[in-house]
């Protein structure tokens, strides 16, 4: 699937609305000026410049989002990582895109994957292997936006009472 194609298709799926913003409008939340959200409209901002993995994140922010929780809140490699994965593969993205993905989450820190507060994911050792990122997807199952192959459900997220209550406890423990 083309980039374009599947911002569209994940837009539509989890209705959010993409607005088009000028070059150097002010961006909600965020730090790189080209794309930024805000999660109470359920809305992506989208500059000229935005790149396509750029705006996947900010989808998976909306998507992810949990109830009563800032997401800010919610370390990125929680499920958030993990789930732009699964939405590569299931979309089936063009290798570039692919890569861009990667390359974007590289520079992403991650602080459930090792015990220093701002590490990135591309300073840490075989972290597709480690208990912090395996749960990531097996929280994505519980939420019903992956499956038991890991493909995407492209549903809503069902937030159990008790899969919010792990949320809350690991936010509380400061792991962000």
């Amino acid at each position: 699937m083309l980039g374009l194609e599947s911002i569209l298709h994940l837009a539509e799926k989890y209705s959010i609305l993409l607005t088009h913003v000028p070059s150097g409008a002010d961006m909600l939340n965020s730090p790189s000026g080209t794309a930024g959200l805000d999660l109470p409209s359920r809305t992506v901002f989208v500059s000229p410049s935005a790149k396509f993995e750029h705006v996947l994140h900010e989808i998976a922010h909306i998507v992810t989002a949990p109830p009563g929780v800032d997401y800010e809140d919610v370390p990125e490699d929680y499920f958030l990582l993990q789930l732009e994965r699964c939405w590569a593969q299931g979309l089936r993205l063009s290798q570039g895109l692919t890569k861009a993905i990667l390359t974007w989450q590289g520079g992403t820190a991650v602080p459930l994957l090792c015990e220093e507060k701002y590490a990135m994911l591309d300073e840490v050792a075989e972290y597709e292997r480690s208990s912090p990122w395996r749960a990531g997807f097996r929280r994505l199952r519980a939420l019903d936006l992956i499956d038991s192959s890991n493909r995407p459900t492209f549903r809503s997220p069902t937030w159990t009472e008790e899969a919010l209550a792990e949320l809350v406890r690991a936010v509380a423990r400061g792991r962000h």
